[in-house]
């Protein structure tokens, strides 16, 4: 991976998620989250990075109480300074929440 330009996902991670143009016809999401790296805890820079993801897709969901019981991990890039993910979320794993 090292060495590789960013791929077009990862360059677009810094766009909010717009869930109606994310969205296909079978309901599922896609979402890229980065974080800095931290070279002495990898696995902490890809969990702030998943993270971040996951907060854009709750934040399109437009003040509706939502949680996001799973999502699938599709593609990981390590750049020089950022690590990007690349998740899959379906509908059936996004619940809303009653106040």
């Amino acid at each position: 991976m090292w060495g590789k330009s960013l791929p077009k996902w990862a360059k677009d991670c810094s766009k909010e998620v717009q869930i109606e143009k994310t969205q296909t016809k079978d309901g599922k999401i896609l979402v890229c989250g980065m974080s800095d790296i931290l070279l002495s805890d990898m696995d902490y820079s890809l969990s702030s990075a998943r993270q971040n993801a996951l907060e854009k897709v709750m934040e399109a969901f437009k003040g509706d109480k939502i949680e996001i019981k799973a999502s699938e991990l599709k593609a990981t890039f390590i750049d020089t300074d950022k690590v990007y993910v690349l998740l899959r979320i379906t509908k059936k794993h996004i619940a809303l929440m009653n106040e």
